[in-house]
């Protein structure tokens, strides 16, 4: 026959697994962070951004949604990002610093699956590495998302001059995607979601202990 002690046992395993998974399972309407990453194989150096909110009204956690920027509580967007300019005359150029608009996000059932927008970076480039030809670029260098993949386009006018014959002409850059790549997103554990998770496992380790010896001491 199964003790009175083992049932409680049971019982209180069972609800601190449940409390568990109710913590693991918390669904970003309240809060959540995100972490995504783009392809290393096709940059320089560190290229990732975060996204983090406290909330929105737009978003249910369940199934897929939308939701843009502006429609988060509390958001925190921040991208760090590094990228080679594909610049004629000294070969290319190192541009970061972008800067988001109001981008879209794509959530499936609360995860982060997605982004729909751009990011830009004013290009303004000189380059005498061909001395005695001056290469000046001026344009922008965007980076386009579409879910999970991205491209990068540069586009603007190039200037080219000659210092000693003082020869200068101007190419249009027309729209030129030079890179395509894949983006990884990861959620990031909410502090208050570590927290109740370690709670509710130090309480189920407690809960099983004082049972067992209470069990030991009634034999």
């Amino acid at each position: 026959m199964t003790s009175i002690f083992e049932n409680a046992s049971k019982s209180i395993a069972t609800m601190g697994a449940i409390f568990v998974a109710t913590v693991v399972n918390a669904q970003p309407t309240q809060a959540a962070s995100f972490k995504f990453i783009f392809d290393p194989s096709t940059f320089v150096g560190t290229n990732q951004g975060f996204l983090s909110f406290t909330g929105s009204p737009k978003l249910t956690g369940i199934g897929f949604e939308a939701a843009n920027l502006s429609d988060l509580t509390n958001a925190s967007l921040s991208l760090q990002y590094t990228t080679l300019l594909p610049l004629g005359g000294g070969g290319p150029q190192l541009a970061s610093g972008f800067s988001f608009s109001n981008p879209t996000f794509d959530f499936n059932n609360g995860n982060l699956i997605g982004i729909m927008g751009a990011a830009r970076v004013p290009v303004n480039v000189t380059d005498g590495r061909s001395y005695p030809v001056i290469y000046n670029t001026k344009g922008f260098n965007d980076l386009n998302f579409s879910g999970a993949t991205f491209t990068e386009t540069l586009f603007g006018t190039e200037t080219i001059s000659n210092i000693i014959t003082g020869q200068t002409s101007q190419v249009v850059l027309d729209p030129y995607i030079y890179k395509t790549g894949t983006i990884f997103f990861e959620p990031v554990p909410e502090p208050s979601n570590v927290l109740g998770l370690a709670v509710a496992s130090g309480l189920l380790a407690l809960g099983q202990i004082k049972f067992f010896k209470r069990g030991r001491a009634l034999k």
